[in-house]
């Protein structure tokens, strides 16, 4: 069973409100879920109070391997920025990429990448190591074509 970690819509109309849930990906958006995380409330005027998660279970769904929608992984990095400080995200969490890392690191962890950002990321990957294969056959081609020093027959 694949788990998503989602958004299930709730409220009435013109007025949303979200709750972060692990689901099966095969279950429909309001469907049944497996774990209620938090919630997320886009109509709140105060920006600190549009979203609360229980940061500890999803860091347990992210380390069992579920994967989090595209605004799931805003929605998180937001509530671990603003709950967790770094000295507890290290020594806590240090399996946990999202969390474990610093907010200048992050654009590199895989879980924020949409992706189109993380195919980028292979083929810049795959373009270095070629680059570096080709230094290593010069390097090589260097060696084995260094000129004989020449002696006089004098």
């Amino acid at each position: 069973m694949a788990v998503r970690i989602r958004l299930k819509r709730m409220g009435r109309t013109h007025r949303p409100f979200y709750r972060v849930c692990a689901m099966d990906s095969r279950s429909p958006r309001n469907g049944k879920a497996i774990e209620r995380l938090g919630y997320y409330d886009p109509m709140v005027s105060e920006k600190d109070a549009r979203v609360k998660l229980n940061n500890e279970r999803v860091a347990y769904w992210l380390s069992v391997g579920a994967l989090p929608t595209e605004k799931v992984k805003v929605l998180i990095a937001k509530s671990v920025r603003k709950e967790l400080t770094w000295k507890f995200r290290q020594k806590h969490l240090p399996e946990f990429p999202l969390i474990s890392q610093p907010l200048h690191h992050r654009k590199h962890c895989l879980l924020l990448m949409s992706r189109n950002q993380r195919k980028k990321l292979q083929r810049k990957k795959q373009q270095r190591k070629k680059l570096q294969r080709k230094k290593r056959q010069r390097k090589k081609l260097q060696r084995k074509k260094k000129p004989a020093s020449k002696t006089c027959g004098f």
